[in-house]
């Protein structure tokens, strides 16, 4: 299983997998700069629901713009571009452009004709 954590500058993103990509368990909610409080609430609501077992193997990919506030191993932490790159390549495989708007940040990808990714940016 994957569970993925988007420490956001307003809100925690989850969104857990099984190896196949079938979502099982997802949710947005504000954290009110309470980052790690907020996560560990939902962390529990996301064990209790079922949706994943003590038994299971779990694999956890961490980003955001406060991701570092959660004191994570240095290898949970992924690169956020690479993450939005990979996830419209899995939702969208023809995608030849993505918008990311963020609280910090706007990003526009776009595809060359080698298959690598441009990404231009404006922050606040």
């Amino acid at each position: 299983m994957k569970l993925v954590i988007d420490a956001g500058t307003y809100s925690i993103k989850l969104c857990l997998t099984d190896e196949d990509g079938k979502v099982l368990y997802k949710l947005s909610r504000p954290h009110r700069n309470k980052v790690k409080e907020v996560l560990i609430q939902e962390l529990e609501k996301m064990l209790q629901s079922r949706a994943v077992t003590e038994a299971e193997s779990l694999s956890v990919a961490v980003v955001g713009a406060m991701s570092h506030l959660l004191n994570l191993p240095a290898d949970c932490q992924i690169d956020e571009e690479k993450a939005i790159e990979d996830g419209a390549s899995l939702v969208a495989a023809t995608a030849q452009s993505i918008i990311q708007i963020g609280a910090q940040k706007t990003r526009y990808f776009e595809k060359t004709n080698h298959g690598i990714w441009e990404v231009r940016q404006n922050s606040n």
